[in-house]
């Protein structure tokens, strides 16, 4: 008998508003929870070693560290990222931080108030395999 591979999330952040999350997360059937109770700047070098062995990162930006955009840039540019990077927001967050988020290169802003069934279908769509590139330069012969 062969056991279907898990997905793993990676679920950053220490503060209780997650805790639904966490809690929804681990509910699902084939979901393996990495905790880490830090933000992604916080996280240093371990940040870029999540991106590369998670599927996902679930992680609540840090307004102190202004919101983890410079982490997001470097995450999002890694040769080696294979995880989908989602923001857990407030829900009342304003449009423009959200924008700023998604412009830094993460794939979604998930408020931390998102239903299970919310979350089970985000799951569906970031944990999709990359997406081949679309232009692919000629092989160059000789």
């Amino acid at each position: 008998m062969t056991t279907s591979p898990k997905t793993t999330v990676a679920l950053v952040g220490g503060s209780a508003e997650i805790a639904g999350i966490d809690a929804a997360l681990h509910a699902i059937p084939g979901i393996a929870v990495e905790r880490q109770p830090s933000s992604l700047t916080r996280l240093n070098g371990h940040a870029a070693q999540l991106a590369s062995t998670a599927d996902v990162i679930l992680f609540c930006p840090d307004p102190a560290a202004g919101l983890d955009l410079e982490v997001l840039r470097e995450l999002h540019r890694a040769p080696g990222r294979n995880a989908a990077l989602v923001a857990l927001t407030a829900p009342d967050m304003p449009i423009a931080e959200a924008r700023r988020l998604l412009q830094a290169g993460v794939e979604d802003v998930l408020p931390w108030t998102a239903s299970p069934a919310d979350l089970r279908e985000g799951l569906d769509r970031w944990k999709r395999p990359n997406l081949p590139a679309l232009y692919e330069p000629p092989k160059r012969h000789g």
